[in-house]
């Protein structure tokens, strides 16, 4: 079994974020960009400003006003937020090609961009965080469930076939087994990126999120929709595989009409996002 270094090497060398984001982040740490600069280079990937058009118009966003061009989406989404839009299409761009007898890809991405979803919701309806970006941090929260099928394929059966026989969460199973979790994974191809530490953080800690450092409460929103993500996916029997951390009560405070709240939101917004973010 290799080590999540050896794995992040050799996975960044096959799955590279596309070089129009990296233009895009660099303009975003320059103090005097402008709206024009920023859309100016959207426009030269055509498939993508058709992608955020279509995002922009969607009831993703239910902007009252028809957003015809990408200087218009930049001005009004602002340049933060475009950036994290395309991010997540870049990162379902990256995986596209992933064939997987391990995971149904299919439902990888429902069951992420539901995530996604609901928390962005259970962040709106605390009104303490930036709900977009916390939408990001929960679709792209399991990305390293993804370099496993990729790059360790049978480990990961094994592990997933006996998280399932012994009921127990597969994090748990999987650092017993190897010493570290998928997350632990995801966390450190974020960092390969250079994604900002919120996103690292959300991937790294989403089923334990105590053990954040920076970025307590946006994790703990992330693991909060992680588990409804599961509920719906697996039904009353998801708490042997999606445990509640204790630790989120430390830094929130849902109620039950909460949750519900966000399961119908995600569920509202569920197959228009699903088709928006992955092809």
């Amino acid at each position: 079994m290799r080590t999540p270094e050896q794995l992040i090497a050799q996975t960044t060398e096959l799955v590279t974020l596309p070089e129009i984001y990296w233009q895009l982040r660099g303009l975003m740490e320059s103090p005097d960009v402008t709206v024009s600069e920023f859309a100016g280079v959207i426009r030269l990937d055509p498939g993508l400003s058709a992608k955020l058009l279509q995002i922009s118009n969607s009831a993703f966003y239910g902007l009252s006003r028809q957003v015809e061009t990408i200087n218009y989406a930049v001005n009004i989404l602002g340049t933060s937020l475009i950036h994290d839009l395309v991010l997540a299409t870049s990162v379902t761009r990256c995986f596209a090609g992933i064939s997987s007898e391990i995971e149904n890809l299919g439902k990888f991405w429902r069951r992420s961009v539901y995530c996604g979803l609901a928390a962005r919701a259970l962040a709106e309806r605390a009104q303490l965080l930036d709900g977009e970006r916390v939408f990001t941090a929960g679709m792209l929260h399991d990305v390293g469930h993804l370099v496993l099928c990729l790059r360790e394929p049978e480990p990961l059966r094994l592990a997933l076939a006996m998280s399932t026989t012994q009921r127990r969460p597969l994090d748990e199973v999987q650092r017993d087994s190897w010493g570290y979790d998928a997350g632990m994974v995801g966390k450190r191809l974020m960092a390969a990126w250079r994604l900002p530490v919120s996103l690292q953080e959300a991937a790294g800690y989403h089923r334990r999120p105590g053990q954040a450092l920076e970025f307590r409460l946006e994790t703990a929103v992330v693991h909060v929709a992680w588990r409804l993500a599961m509920q719906m996916e697996k039904g009353d029997d998801f708490e042997a595989f999606a445990p509640f951390d204790p630790a989120v009560a430390e830094v929130l405070m849902y109620g039950e009409p909460d949750l519900q709240a966000a399961r119908a939101a995600a569920a509202e917004l569920l197959p228009d996002t699903l088709a928006l973010f992955v092809r």
